[in-house]
């Protein structure tokens, strides 16, 4: 369950347009300001600053690469994947960081895998 140190509101399933086309990641999140800025649009104009995506079975590397490029050129902060077996990975616009550059922790429960 995410543990969410930034002020603003996470939203599943909202569309976003991206260079890519229209992408849904599973969550996104952005500022309550940016919120309000776009609370008309579907799809979002602007990329959230934090995009997750699960994987399923059916994703293919190729296919989750493409959308973790979207989100981040579109001007994603951070894009996040859940993977099948329970582990998280973290983009930055500048590559795979360590951390969450925003503090942001996650973790999948262990009983679901």
């Amino acid at each position: 369950m995410p543990r969410n140190p930034l002020s603003g509101e996470a939203v599943t399933e909202v569309s976003v347009l991206t260079d890519r086309g229209v992408r849904v990641p599973g969550v996104v999140w952005m500022p309550s300001d940016r919120w309000a800025a776009c609370k008309d649009q579907s799809p979002l104009a602007v990329v959230p600053g934090v995009c997750v995506e699960v994987l399923s079975p059916s994703n293919t590397r190729g296919e989750i690469e493409m959308k973790i490029g979207a989100h981040l050129r579109g001007g994603a902060r951070e894009a996040i994947v859940g993977g099948l077996n329970g582990e998280i990975e973290i983009f930055g616009p500048h590559g795979k960081p360590d951390a969450s550059a925003l503090g942001i922790s996650l973790s999948m429960p262990p009983e679901l895998f």
